[in-house]
């Protein structure tokens, strides 16, 4: 045989070679696929546990019992500011409460059935330094309104002394006058005017 014949047969056989190898290679491919298909079905890819993806069953207990626990500080925060305030307003000053001076007509000194209740005032005046007091001074409608104005204040200032006399801070009482402005009873009559002619307290 010639070199050229024997050249041409060793080249078809080693592609008849190639070719059937590359036809097994296929087969095997496709015969492998709808296995490995059903292989990559029956064994998924692993998901996470029921209890991973659930909130911690404990930590939430904890969670519920450190809010409850708030909710209560927060409830006895309250009643403990309440109580604070019952107290505070008990011990605050309430001069408005104080008894009323009253004064016989024109006149403006200090009756001494009224000096018991005054000394009683400046005590408790004297236990609340940091609040200041105003003593008004009121008339009844008898009078010109500039003269009732003088009067008011001259009682005013009556009550002033006699409580600084006590030992009040003079700069806790301040006075000041109504004349007739401000009738307690709006009668015409003695019974309204000696309501009237007084000297009360009220909260600066």
């Amino acid at each position: 045989m010639k070199p050229f014949s024997r050249n041409l047969c060793a080249i078809s056989l080693a592609l008849l070679m190639a070719g059937g190898t590359a036809a097994c290679a296929s087969k095997q491919k496709a015969a492998a696929g709808p296995e490995a298909t059903r292989a990559a079905d029956a064994n998924p890819a692993p998901e996470k546990s029921v209890a991973a993806q659930a909130p911690d069953a404990q930590d939430m207990k904890r969670q519920e019992a450190a809010e409850a626990e708030r909710q209560k500080q927060l409830e006895l925060d309250k009643l403990k500011a309440e109580e604070a305030a019952k107290i505070a307003a008990a011990n605050a000053l309430q001069p408005e409460k104080f008894e009323k001076v009253y004064f016989d007509f024109d006149k403006y000194d200090i009756k001494p059935k009224f000096r018991a209740s005054l000394e009683h005032d400046a005590s408790i005046i004297k236990s609340h330094a940091s609040t200041n007091v105003a003593v008004e001074g009121h008339c009844d409608e008898r009078g010109s309104e500039e003269y009732n104005l003088a009067l008011g204040q001259r009682r005013a200032t009556s009550v002033k002394k006699y409580l600084v006399s006590l030992g009040v801070n003079e700069s806790q009482i301040h006075t000041i006058s109504y004349g007739e402005e401000r009738p307690a009873d709006t009668g015409h009559d003695e019974a309204a005017w000696a309501l009237n002619r007084r000297s009360q307290f009220s909260q600066e």
